[in-house]
């Protein structure tokens, strides 16, 4: 057996690998005899064909797998011993490579693979690389209208006597047909619910009204939207659509929302557990959540400038033929027109990958199983934040963080997240940030 790296130039490679009789007969042996074994032919026990017989039947197909099985592993075999620094994966160069039916007439074959080749770059930092650093400016009124969200979230309703104009109203709902009557097959609702705030024609229908009263109106007349129409009587959208005719509403409880008082009692729920004692104290706090949020995106926004910066920096040279070939290849949901249309941000996003792993090596950044679990626990959180949910227990979020890395390509994920992040606060710390305040709309 032979194998023989040619390099064509700084980016690009060929690999040879020439198979000699010697090599693949013995391996062609061992699988005819272990297909003698275990094939079952018409008119022989099994393990009792011949195997002049087996050879004929099978040699040629066992003959071909094989000198392709042994071609790949010692494909493999080479790439991890001298472990070439090569881009995606070795391809095969059909016009340069034999094809194993060659075997039929010589005792050798050779096959070609292209490889593509990362370039060698060099990455060095002083205070003279710049990158703006974006703050955002927590003014008064943010403060306010989180305050508002947090007595919304706490609030409670009460029932109430009659509608005045911001009430739920609930109660049973029946389609009518044009004569004004219970349609029998129509429509209903038990406890329907409908908030007055959704209502912005015809509302007059609804103010005044109590418990016991029945009132008939026509949804697509009052509510703006399919969805809040297909949401009250409880059907599809495109049922909804459709929908123009009245209904009858027989009102059964009428509710009234009322503002959680800004009191010890809302600061327990809103921070269980923190101690909180005056408003003053609620409102640090509150300014303390908002600067944990702007944080994450003003630290998000910063590692993308410093990935642009170091993009248009280093520039790393690439083997773009190869590239656009091994994707359109390898990969079923790359055409090469979609390769040639995408290369713009396909090409950043390999340049980006050997920057990382070559800032990774030099700083010798590990990469332990505790990191992907902080990054994960942060992902949970974020998750929690979307529905107004804060402070919840460590336990929990490492619960859940344990079982966003259960499978391999969750893994994987977290694993690059995680080592781009280490390298971007790498970076972070050996540039020059140049800070300047926004208000959050600039951001």
């Amino acid at each position: 057996m032979k194998i023989n790296l040619n390099k064509i130039d700084n980016l690009n490679a060929e690999l040879s690998i020439e198979l000699v009789a010697e090599d693949y007969n013995p391996v062609i042996e061992k699988k005819l005899k272990e297909l003698k074994k275990t094939v079952n032919i018409p008119g022989f026990r099994k393990g009792m064909v011949p195997m002049s017989h087996v050879q004929r039947l099978f040699g040629k197909e066992t003959k071909y797998r094989a000198i392709q099985e042994l071609i790949y592993e010692s494909l493999s075999n080479y790439l991890k011993e001298q472990n070439p620094k090569i881009l995606g994966e070795p391809i095969m160069n059909n016009q340069k490579s034999e094809n194993i039916e060659v075997t039929e007439t010589k005792n050798s074959i050779q096959v070609v693979f292209d490889l593509g080749l990362k370039p060698e770059i060099e990455i060095t930092f002083s205070k003279k690389d710049k990158v703006d650093f974006e703050k955002i400016e927590i003014k008064e009124e943010d403060i306010d209208r989180e305050i508002e969200r947090y007595q919304n979230n706490f609030g409670t309703y009460t029932d109430v006597e009659k509608t005045e104009d911001k009430e739920l109203i609930i109660g049973n709902l029946r389609q009518l047909d044009t004569e004004g009557k219970v349609l029998e097959d129509g429509i209903k609702v038990d406890a329907g619910f409908l908030s007055l705030e959704q209502i912005k024609k015809q509302k007059d229908i609804f103010i005044g009204k109590k418990v016991g009263d029945t009132l008939t109106f026509n949804p697509k007349k009052i509510l703006e939207t399919t969805e809040e129409i297909a949401r009250l009587l409880n059907i599809q959208k495109e049922d909804a659509e459709n929908l123009d005719c009245n209904f009858s509403f027989e009102i059964t409880q009428v509710r009234r929302f009322t503002l959680a008082e800004l009191n010890k009692d809302l600061f327990s729920k809103a921070f269980p557990n923190v101690e909180i004692e005056t408003t003053e104290e609620f409102r640090q706090q509150i300014k303390s959540e908002i600067e944990k949020l702007y944080l994450k995106a003003e630290t998000n926004k910063l590692y993308q400038k410093i990935k642009e910066y170091l993009l248009e920096k280093i520039n790393p040279e690439l083997p773009e033929s190869f590239l656009k070939r091994y994707l359109s290849e390898t990969n079923q949901k790359y055409t090469p027109e979609r390769v040639e249309n995408e290369w713009h941000e396909l090409r950043k996003m390999y340049q980006w990958q050997l920057i990382v792993d070559k800032i990774a090596e030099e700083a010798q950044i590990k990469i332990e199983q505790e990191d992907l679990l902080t990054i994960a626990a942060e992902d949970v959180e974020a998750s929690f934040r979307m529905y107004g949910l804060s402070n919840i227990p460590s336990e929990t979020l490492m619960r859940l963080a344990k079982s966003k890395l259960e499978k391999e390509d969750d893994v994987n994920y977290y694993y690059w997240r995680t080592l781009e992040q280490k390298v971007l606060e790498n970076v972070k710390e050996k540039i020059q940030l140049k800070e300047k305040t926004v208000t959050v709309d600039k951001f």
